[in-house]
C-alpha cells in the first residue's frame, strides 16, 4: 500500500481453529507471484525487498501447525489466512 489504504485484522474461533484474517487493499500479486511467496530471496518489492520475512513467517507457522491460505487480485489488494489448532 504505497499510498496508504486500508488493513484489516480480523481473528475468529473457528470449531477447532483459530482464524487470523489480515487484508489490504494494496497493489495485489499475481498467481505467480502468490505462488512463489516464502521462497528464499524472492520479493514482490524487486532490489528494496530481501525476500527472507515470508519464509520467516511460513517457519513460525509451521512450527505452530498452522496453514496459511493466501488469495490476490492485482488492483484489489491481498488477503492472508493464518489458521492455528485451536489448544485446550
Amino acid at each position: 500500500m504505497l499510498r496508504g489504504g486500508q488493513l484489516s485484522i480480523q481473528i475468529e474461533n473457528v470449531k477447532k481453529d483459530i482464524l487470523i484474517i489480515v487484508k489490504d487493499n494494496g497493489v495485489g500479486m499475481t498467481k505467480e507471484q502468490v505462488d512463489r511467496l516464502g521462497e528464499p530471496y524472492y520479493s514482490t518489492k524487486g532490489s528494496k525487498g530481501t525476500g527472507l520475512r515470508m519464509m520467516v513467517v511460513n517457519s513460525i507457522v509451521k512450527a505452530m501447525n498452522g496453514i496459511i491460505r493466501v488469495e490476490s487480485e492485482v488492483g484489489v489488494g491481498t488477503t492472508f489466512r493464518f489458521i492455528f489448532p485451536h489448544k485446550l
